[in-house]
């Protein structure tokens, strides 16, 4: 038998799927694979989710209001990771940057805020939490794709990071 475990996800943890033991989502999942040939869509989860036994049962019986405002802030999260700013840079070329990022917040590092782009690289508190995040994204890619062996130089970025700290 497999064993499951969540994979760093907030929209998981937003939604409340993180508090849900993974060992019965992925056997329910592995169960659902195997009544349909080796492969899933979202629909057969869906439909396998309509019978109340089903341990994915929960995950989608909210009400159709509180389904909207999560909706509303996921709109809002990709307006805000979406917009950009143009600089023009001393040779007169034009630099993209995000013009918000998202920072853990000082006083619960649990929870996320967006700062403009300016005030996170004067602010040594959220740049050292925009760093702690790239490096987590690094090591997340470097454990993903270990196998190849292309990747290997991630180590020394990841440790250039640090240092930076």
């Amino acid at each position: 038998m497999n064993s499951y475990v969540w994979g760093d996800n907030s929209f998981l943890r937003s939604e409340g799927i993180r508090d849900v033991d993974p060992q019965i989502v992925g056997e329910r999942i592995e169960h659902l694979l195997s009544e349909n040939g080796g492969s899933l869509t979202p629909d057969i989860v869906l439909a396998d989710a309509e019978n109340k036994e089903s341990p994915l049962h929960a995950f989608f019986t909210q009400l159709t209001e509180d389904k909207a405002r999560k909706w509303d802030l996921h709109t809002a999260r990709v307006i805000m990771n979406s917009l950009r700013i143009v600089y023009v840079n001393t040779s007169g070329d034009e630099d993209l940057k995000y013009a918000v990022m998202s920072v853990r917040t000082e006083e619960d590092r649990r929870m996320r805020e967006y700062r403009h782009i300016d005030s996170i690289s004067v602010n040594p508190v959220s740049r050292a939490s925009v760093l702690k995040e790239v490096r987590s994204q690094l090591s997340a890619i470097q454990r993903k794709y270990h196998y190849i062996e292309s990747l290997s130089g991630l180590d020394d970025v990841i440790e250039k990071l640090k240092v930076e700290e």
